[in-house]
């Protein structure tokens, strides 16, 4: 669960976001959905990083950029085979959301992973919305009962 491999070492933090209210409207959305995940998050350091999340998206839309870099998100497998998985990652380079199918290859106990889609959110704005949209329908689907809530912290923001 390493999003931020491909992403850049360029230091985005002190870009201001140029969003239209489309934009606007699609990460306000995002945070609503994230902030239904707090009551299903049990593990102290869980809380931490689905709170960095929301904390970025919140400092970008107030033009008050906190730097980080957390991944967050649900998977949903049967037997550790077929299945799928919502994430979303922040970092300097922007948001990151990525929804990931699992599917049992026939042989023995392997499986293979691909992304079925994703959208990069950066500071130049113009987000597709729709893959937004369909990225906040799956992840409301997967998460709670059955699915596994994962969580990986590179770096929280200073308060």
């Amino acid at each position: 669960m390493s999003a931020f491999d491909h992403l850049g070492d360029e230091d985005h933090s002190e870009v201001r976001w140029m969003l239209c209210r489309a934009d606007v409207d699609a990460v306000e959305d995002l945070i609503v959905e994230l902030r239904s995940w707090r009551s299903l998050v049990i593990r102290g350091e869980d809380i931490m990083a689905l709170g960095a999340v929301i904390s970025f998206a919140e400092s970008l839309l107030a033009s008050e950029m906190r730097s980080c870099a957390v991944q967050v998100g649900w998977t949903l497998r049967r037997a550790e085979m077929e299945g799928t998985a919502a994430d979303i990652a922040v970092s300097d380079d922007g948001i990151l959301l990525d929804v990931t199918e699992f599917v049992p290859t026939g042989q023995a106990s392997s499986c293979d992973h691909g992304s079925l889609f994703y959208t990069h959110l950066t500071h130049d704005g113009g987000f597709d919305t729709r893959t937004i949209a369909r990225w906040i329908e799956h992840a409301a689907m997967i998460k709670g009962d059955g699915a596994k809530f994962e969580a990986e912290i590179t770096s929280l923001p200073e308060v």
